[in-house]
This record gives C-alpha cells, structure tokens and sequence, in this order.
C-alpha cells in the first residue's frame, strides 16, 4: 500500500475513534495523534521539527477532506451515522467553529448550530428541486426538438 494510502487508513481509524467515543473530530488533534505515531523516534533536531511541522500541516489538510467525507451518509452506511429513532438525524455534523470546521455530535451543538444546519438543508433541498424541474424542462425541450426533427 502506498504511503498516502496507509496515512489515510490511519486517518480514518483515528476519525472512527473519536466519532465512537462520541466527541468533537477536530482536524487537529486527529493530525496530531496519526502523525505522532510516526514520529516518535524520530530525533529533536531543528530539522525533525521541520518535518513534524510539514507533515502535521499536510495531514492535518487530509483529516479536514476526511472528516467530511466520514459524515457523508453518501459515503457510508446510513445505520453507522444515523441516531436511532430517526430516518435521518445524524450522530455527528460538520460545523465551523472558530475557523475550524469539527465533526461534532449532535448533542454538543448550541440551538444557533441547529438551526444554520437546518437552514443550510432546507436551502439545498430548495436547490435540489429546482435542479431537478430544470432537467424536466430541458427533457421536455429536448423531446419537442427531437420530435420536430422528425
């Protein structure tokens, strides 16, 4: 397995983790626990911490994509992110806090972070339908003009 390939192994392990003990995923402390693991023979010389830096920065930039990817009902299995109960309702959210965006559960966000998630569905679901009358009238364009062709 390449490199990339078994940090980001690492990364998601470390992302399940944490969203089983049902806390915040922050970015960076997800880098910081992949890449210490990595790190730890590694000598204290000025030209370590430059690697640690660059490597933390970098991961840390991989655990952001993936923190979203792992809410993602898309990319996984619904029962994994959904409560019980519920059909839709999801353990965790990605949420931005202080320039950060966190996965964070459901229950450790403020009533103001309910509602801007819930603002921010409804507004793609209005989005969606309109997506989705605009490919019904270009089909139905598409018809007529085929038709006249004929």
């Amino acid at each position: 397995m390449s490199m990339k390939k078994t940090v980001r192994s690492d990364i998601l392990r470390e992302i399940e983790r944490v969203k089983k003990t049902n806390s915040v995923i922050a970015p960076r402390w997800v880098a910081n626990a992949v890449t210490k693991v990595y790190f730890k023979d590694l000598p204290k010389t000025e030209t370590a911490e430059i690697v640690r830096f660059l490597a933390f920065s970098e991961c840390r930039r991989e655990v952001a994509k993936l923190i979203s990817k792992s809410l993602s009902i898309n990319g996984n299995d619904q029962r994994e992110l959904v409560l019980p109960g519920f059909a839709y309702l999801q353990t965790h959210y990605e949420i931005k806090r202080e320039d950060e965006w966190l996965g964070v559960p459901i229950h450790m966000m403020t009533v103001e972070e309910l509602q801007g998630k819930a603002n921010e569905l409804q507004s793609m679901g209005k989005a969606c339908f309109q997506h989705a009358e605009e490919i019904l009238d270009y089909a139905e364009t598409a018809l007529v003009k085929t038709l006249s062709a004929q």
